[in-house]
């Protein structure tokens, strides 16, 4: 993030958790990422609604994932 430094203490540890969140997230699914959505390129939620069109077919991790991260 450009301008990271700027934030404030509790924005910036915020913002590290929503990374790791991400993070762990990504672990959670990357073989049903690989397995439906290979060629799905990243941005504007694309990944996710590409794994919610296989959602009967995700892992047990990956739906859970899933349901933590909507509203």
């Amino acid at each position: 993030m450009e301008k990271e430094s700027d934030l404030s203490t509790t924005c910036s540890d915020w913002l590290k958790l929503k990374k790791e969140e991400i993070r762990k997230s990504s672990e959670e699914c990357s073989e049903d990422r690989s397995k439906f959505c290979k060629f799905v390129i990243p941005g504007g939620g694309r990944i996710l609604r590409c794994l919610m069109n296989h959602e009967s077919s995700l892992s047990i991790s990956c739906k859970e994932m899933i349901k933590r991260h909507l509203p």
